[in-house]
C-alpha cells in the first residue's frame, strides 16, 4: 500500500515556526497484515477536564487543553500531544506504515488506521518553535502554500490553494482536497494548529471513499491536541 511521502522540511512554515530543513526520500508503504492479525490498541490517554476557553494574540479566540482525555478504543502514541478514538471497522496499522529511511525526521509521533490497501487515515504531529496561536490564520495559510507546492511536486493535484478553515477540538485547522495525477487515490488533508504543535490528518481513499469519509469524520470529531506554549 502506498501513502503520500512525508514532507519533513515543511518549507517556510517550519522555517518560520521550527527551522527544520531535512527532507525524506521515497514513498511510504503499508504491509498487509495476515488475516489473523489482531489490531493493536494503545492505552487510554490521561483524563482531564474539558478544554477551557483562552484568548490569544493574532490567532484570535481559541481553546486551551491541559491534558488528553480521549475515550473508547484510543489511539495515543507514547508521548504524542494528540489522541483520538479508533473509528468502527478500522484496524490500527501504525506499526506497518513505512515512510522511508528518514521517517524520524518527518514528525515526532505518527499513527495510522486502515480499512484496505489504499484506504487509510494517517495522523502525525510536528513540533513548532513558536506559538501558532499568536500567528494569524492568513500567515499560516501563506506558509501552507509552500507545503502544498511540495505535495504537487510529488504528484498531487489540489482542488484549490485556498483551504477550508474549520475548528477541530477548539483549535484552528485548514483543510485541502487532492488527488494523485495517476488517479489511483485521493486525500483529504487537515492541518491542525494549537500552541507549539501542528497535527496533520490525512484521510486517503481509493475504493472505499464513503467508509473513509465516515472514519475521517470520526477521527476529526474525537481528536484532541494538547497545548504547549
Amino acid at each position: 500500500m502506498t501513502v503520500p511521502r512525508r514532507i519533513a522540511a515543511r518549507l517556510s512554515l517550519l522555517a518560520l515556526l521550527a527551522g527544520c530543513t531535512s527532507s525524506v526520500d521515497g514513498r511510504g508503504s503499508l504491509a498487509e497484515p495476515s488475516p489473523s492479525a489482531t489490531p493493536a490498541v494503545t492505552a487510554a490517554a490521561t483524563s482531564s477536564p474539558s478544554a477551557t476557553p483562552e484568548l490569544t494574540g493574532a490567532g484570535g479566540s481559541t481553546t486551551h487543553r491541559e491534558a488528553l482525555s480521549c475515550s473508547g478504543r484510543v489511539i495515543a502514541p507514547a508521548g504524542a500531544p494528540y489522541c483520538y478514538s479508533m473509528p468502527a471497522g478500522f484496524r490500527d496499522v501504525t506499526d506497518q506504515v513505512n515512510i522511508g529511511a528518514n521517517a524520524g525526521t518527518t514528525g515526532q509521533h505518527r499513527s495510522a488506521v486502515a480499512l484496505a490497501s489504499k484506504d487509510l487515515i494517517l495522523v502525525v504531529d510536528f513540533p513548532l518553535n513558536a506559538d501558532s496561536d499568536k500567528i494569524s490564520s492568513q500567515s499560516l495559510v501563506d506558509q501552507l502554500k509552500m507545503v502544498i507546492a511540495q505535495f504537487e511536486q510529488q504528484g498531487f493535484r489540489f482542488d484549490s490553494a485556498v483551504p477550508d478553515e474549520v475548528t477541530v477540538d477548539g483549535a484552528r485547522a485548514f483543510g485541502y482536497h487532492a488527488s494523485t495525477t495517476r488517479g489511483d487515490y485521493s486525500s483529504d488533508f487537515l492541518f491542525v494548529f494549537r500552541g507549539r504543535h501542528e497535527v496533520e490528518i490525512n484521510c486517503q481513499y481509493a475504493t472505499r471513499q464513503a467508509d473513509i469519509e465516515r472514519g475521517c469524520a470520526a477521527v476529526r470529531g474525537s481528536v484532541q491536541v494538547k497545548t504547549e506554549r
